[in-house]
C-alpha cells in the first residue's frame, strides 16, 4: 500500500458527491491506486511527497503508480528538488518531482495553496517570503470552460507559479508543455510574461540546470545534443522578487547521438 497517498489532491471532471475511500481509510493499496489512476474523470495529484512525515519514495515505487501531475509548490514549499531556501518542515531524498522524474514518470506539475481557510490565492504579506505567495496553477486550455481545463491537466499543458501573475509559453518543435515527441533537432522555444522583472530563466534538461539566461523573457535555440532515448525539458522560472514558476516537462524520443 502506499499510505502517504493520503496527500493526494482529487480532482473530479464533473462533481457527483463521490468520496474516494480505501479499503483502510487513510490509505491505498496499488489495486485501489491504478483503479483510480486508470478513471477518465479523475485526476489525482500529491503534494508534500518530500516531507518526512509523508514517507514517499519515487525510487522504490512502480511507474505505473505514478500521478500524471504533482504539486510542485504550496504556500512557502516546493518540491522540485532540494532547496534549504524553501525549506518549511523536512526534506527527503526520494519524494521530489525530480526523483519521479528520473525514474521515468511521465509527470508535469502544477501549484496550489493547500488553503483550509478559504483564503485561495490571495497573497498575504505578513506571512513574509516565500509563505506570503499562495501558489496557482496556468493551463493552456482550448477554451475557458472547465471540462477544457480539466482536459487540459490531464494532458499536462499545465505550469505551476508562487503567485501573482506569469502566462508561460514552453514548446519544443512547436509542440506544447506535457507532450511526447520523436524528433532528431530540437527547436526550444519559450515565453514569458510577468508581474515582475524576471532574474533568470533555466532550461532544465534530464533534471540537471542545463541553460541558464539573465532576463530574458523570449527565447528560440536548437539542441542536437541526445543524451538517452528519451530526453526531457522544463523551464523554471525566477523573477527579481525571488518568485519561481515551473513548466511541465516535454519528453522528445530519438535524435542525433
Amino acid at each position: 500500500s502506499y499510505p502517504w497517498y493520503n496527500n493526494l489532491v482529487i480532482y473530479y471532471n464533473s462533481y457527483n458527491g463521490e468520496m474516494l475511500r480505501g479499503e483502510t481509510d487513510g490509505e491505498l493499496t496499488r489495486a485501489e491506486l491504478r483503479e483510480y489512476l486508470g478513471r477518465d474523470d479523475l485526476l489525482l495529484v500529491p503534494h508534500d511527497t518530500n516531507f518526512l512525515s509523508s514517507g514517499a519514495d519515487f525510487n522504490a515505487m512502480e511507474l505505473e503508480d505514478m500521478t500524471p501531475l504533482i504539486q510542485v509548490y504550496s504556500r512557502g514549499k516546493h518540491l522540485e528538488r532540494y532547496d534549504r531556501e524553501f525549506l518549511i518542515d523536512s526534506d527527503c531524498e526520494g519524494g521530489h518531482w525530480q526523483d519521479a522524474l528520473l525514474k521515468g514518470a511521465k509527470m508535469g506539475c502544477i501549484a496550489a495553496t493547500d488553503a483550509h481557510d478559504g483564503n485561495g490565492g490571495i497573497i498575504l504579506p505578513e506571512l513574509g517570503f516565500p509563505k506570503m505567495y499562495p501558489a496557482i496553477t496556468g493551463v493552456w486550455a482550448k477554451e475557458n470552460t472547465l471540462p477544457a481545463i480539466f482536459e487540459a491537466l490531464k494532458a499536462r499543458r499545465c505550469y505551476g507559479f508562487m503567485g501573482g501573475r506569469i502566462t508561460l509559453d514552453f514548446r519544443i518543435n512547436g509542440h506544447y508543455m506535457g507532450e511526447e515527441i520523436t524528433a532528431d533537432e530540437r527547436s526550444v522555444y519559450f515565453r514569458i510574461e510577468a508581474d515582475g522583472e524576471i532574474d533568470t530563466v533555466t532550461v532544465v534538461k534530464n533534471c540537471r540546470d542545463y541553460i541558464i539566461l539573465k532576463g530574458k523573457n523570449e527565447q528560440l535555440f536548437f539542441d542536437y545534443r541526445k543524451e538517452n532515448e528519451t530526453d526531457f525539458y522544463y523551464i523554471r522560472v525566477r523573477l527579481k522578487d525571488g518568485r519561481l514558476a515551473w513548466s511541465s516537462p516535454i519528453w522528445v524520443n530519438g535524435g542525433n547521438e
